[in-house]
């Protein structure tokens, strides 16, 4: 059975928001580029302890880099509709 556990949650919410950003390159794919970039070395660095290579940390990184990506966006978005706003009151 899966357990439902905090990362399994946020790799769903991440997974949809990759879907809806699909339509073309944003902040949600540069947050998933950077993510993996971040994870990978930081992967890499942690497989010198001899413990093999952590795949649950470059997942995680992917999964936080989606996030503040699509975070990004979103305030990109809001701030777009602000200054539209505000240019249709003048």
């Amino acid at each position: 059975m899966l357990t439902l556990n905090i990362w399994n949650v946020l790799a769903l919410i991440s997974l949809v928001l990759l879907v809806l950003f699909s339509k073309n390159r944003n902040a949600v794919w540069a947050g998933l580029a950077g993510g993996f970039i971040v994870g990978l070395i930081i992967a890499i660095i942690y497989s010198f302890k001899g413990n093999g290579f952590p795949w649950v940390v470059l997942m995680k990184a992917a999964i936080i880099g989606i996030l503040a990506g699509s975070l990004v966006a979103f305030v990109a978005g809001l701030s777009k509709k602000s200054k539209a706003a505000k240019q249709g009151e003048l």
